[in-house]
Parts: C-alpha cells; sequence; structure tokens
C-alpha cells in the first residue's frame, strides 16, 4: 500500500491501547501533486475515524487514534510546514500524528 492509494487504509496495528493508522509515503518532496495526495489520504483516515467506521470494527481502541507516517525521503522545507500544520490540527481534534524518515 501507499499514499498513492487514496481509499485504502495502508495498516492497522495498536501501540499502548491506541490504534495505529499507518501511511506509507515513498515520494520525493517538492511537489504540489505529492502533498495534495498526502493530504486526501490523511482526510481520508480522519473520516474513518469520526464516522465511526474503525470503532465499529476496532471496538477496544480506548485510547483513541494515532496517524502514523513513514516516509522514505526526509521532507523538505514545505513539507515540514505541512506535516506540522496536520499535527497540529489532528491534536486539535483529539488525534495524535507523528511522522518517521526511514533510513
Amino acid at each position: 500500500m501507499s499514499v498513492e492509494k487514496q481509499n485504502i487504509i495502508d495498516y492497522i496495528s495498536e501501540e499502548s491501547g491506541k490504534k495505529v493508522l499507518s501511511i506509507s509515503d515513498h515520494l520525493q518532496w517538492g511537489s504540489a501533486s505529492h502533498l495534495y495526495m498526502l493530504q486526501e489520504k490523511i482526510n481520508m483516515y480522519l473520516s474513518a475515524i469520526e464516522n465511526g467506521q474503525l470503532t465499529t470494527y476496532y471496538p477496544h481502541a480506548t485510547n483513541g487514534f494515532l496517524i502514523s507516517l513513514y516516509l522514505k525521503y526526509e521532507p523538505d522545507e514545505q513539507g515540514v510546514a505541512f506535516l506540522c500544520n496536520v499535527k497540529d490540527f489532528l491534536n486539535d481534534l483529539g488525534h495524535d500524528f507523528r511522522y518517521t524518515v526511514l533510513a
């Protein structure tokens, strides 16, 4: 799975009582289309959380949800700003967000 598959949750796992919804991103930074794809994927995950779809399948996720983004490439300046905005936005909604650059 990847960021390009817009209607699929890439991976679901559990960590400290939270359901972790992971996104795999193998794309280079620097294009508006990449940011758009990433935004749409995150929006789809958020929709699945907020419409109750995931709590129906995973009622034991007692500590909420974490969206975890795994990156192949280090984000550029615009990417870092975007990811910080995503984190703030999701935190305001009561969800967690993190990203990791895989070496």
